[in-house]
């Protein structure tokens, strides 16, 4: 489940809430988030509801993935930034500046 960090939001965590209640116990539940700051106490509801262990990993430091921002035409994929390294939680920051968030590397 991407953007995990949508469980508890009004109109969006329900939908997580609920594959994780009804999820068959035969499988495993991958949940995928860069910002989830309750990621422990989120840890220990699952396994209240599912009765099985949860584990964290975490990735600290460098993205295992780095950002990229483009946008598509007919004919291309363009950068969505001048500086290609630029964006949200890109290697260079925000605008391409560092300074502007904190350093990945």
């Amino acid at each position: 489940l991407d953007e995990f960090h949508y469980m508890g939001q009004k109109g969006r965590g329900s939908t997580w809430e609920e594959c994780v209640i009804f999820n068959p116990s035969h499988t495993q539940i991958v949940g995928l988030s860069a910002t989830l700051p309750n990621a422990n106490r989120l840890a220990s509801w699952m396994e209240s509801v599912t009765g099985r262990k949860s584990i964290l990993i975490e990735a600290n430091g460098k993205r295992p993935v780095p950002l990229s921002y483009y946008f598509a035409t007919k004919k291309q994929l363009s950068p969505l930034f001048r500086d290609e390294e630029a964006g949200p939680g890109a290697p260079r920051g925000l605008l391409g500046l560092r300074g502007d968030g904190v350093a990945l590397a």
